[in-house]
């Protein structure tokens, strides 16, 4: 809930109060245009994640009944592109919300979310997918792609 207030709330307040002004700073204009980017770069790759998995998409760590390993659209690049979505947004927003408060919460906040979930995730879908996963794993990177897929 902290890192949905800080991603959605937080820039909304920024951008339609007054509230945090004391904490505005300047950037040259060209910044905020490759946050625009990097936002919309963010935007695509959470659609692609999105529609890449469909129903099996779930916010809570499970796996349902008969449910698929997907690996096919954004997948096969990456294992996890949500979070790669989120990452690209998180730096994106100190670009554009150019606040201490509304532009930095969301890194403060998703950071330590992301370092305790993925794991878990992960280990999640090697109980469950087994061997699949190992290989998938191997063949993908978890946030960024692989440079060079290992086959072995």
């Amino acid at each position: 809930m902290a890192t949905l207030v800080a991603w959605q709330l937080l820039p909304l307040v920024h951008i339609f109060t007054r509230w945090l002004d004391f904490a505005n700073y300047h950037l040259p204009g060209w910044v905020g245009w490759v946050g625009v980017a990097t936002l919309a770069s963010a935007l695509l790759v959470l659609s692609s994640a999105y529609k890449a998995l469909g129903a099996d998409w779930s916010p809570k760590l499970d796996v349902r009944e008969g449910q698929r390993l997907v690996t096919n659209g954004i997948y096969s690049l990456v294992r996890h592109p949500i979070y790669a979505g989120m990452w690209l947004w998180t730096v994106s927003q100190p670009l554009v919300v150019q606040n201490w408060i509304a532009g930095w919460a969301m890194l403060v906040l998703f950071m330590p979310l992301y370092l305790s979930r993925v794991r878990r995730e992960e280990a999640m879908l090697l109980e469950c997918f087994g061997e699949e996963y190992q290989i998938y794993m191997r063949n993908t990177g978890r946030v960024f792609p692989l440079l060079f897929r290992r086959t072995h």
